[in-house]
């Protein structure tokens, strides 16, 4: 009897702590890749209030110059001021979702292109994403990016 009681305890336990973070989808890495297309939605369109809702209160940035950027600094960078450029495309052309119960990373190659006086430009990078859940949402937390040709 009390072998049964500490079995249902713990089946207790685990459900309520898989009830406080939310129900689990089947297709984590589906909804984690729509997140992460949101996000380079959100920079291109400079949507400082949809991509502060995206990203964790400590989202930390470290671009391919090796300049790290906080929350703060990155929407900052990101979203403000006049656009010294126009965004012609920016998103994965491939990525790997790996999940890890509340956590996910992608890597992912990842393209922009755009014109700056002018002229069109293009950048490519490797990055590595973290992403965490809390609650029902799922947000960045971390990226660390790489410029490849």
């Amino acid at each position: 009897m009390r072998r049964v009681a500490k079995i249902l305890g713990i089946i207790s336990l685990v459900a309520w702590f898989g009830a406080a973070q939310g129900p689990l989808r089947a297709d984590t890495a589906s909804d984690v890749k729509a997140l992460d297309t949101n996000i380079y939605d959100a920079i291109a369109a400079r949507d400082t209030n949809r991509l502060s809702d995206l990203l964790d209160d400590g989202f930390v940035l470290t671009n391919t110059f090796g300049t790290v950027y906080d929350k703060s600094k990155f929407l900052n960078a990101c979203c403000s001021g006049p656009a010294v450029s126009k965004t012609l495309l920016l998103g994965s052309t491939e990525s790997q979702v790996k999940t890890y119960g509340g956590a996910a990373v992608i890597f992912a190659r990842t393209e922009m292109r755009f014109t700056k006086d002018n002229q069109e430009q293009k950048l490519a990078w490797r990055s590595t994403r973290m992403y965490v859940r809390s609650g029902t949402k799922w947000r960045l937390v971390a990226e660390q990016r790489t410029t490849i040709d």
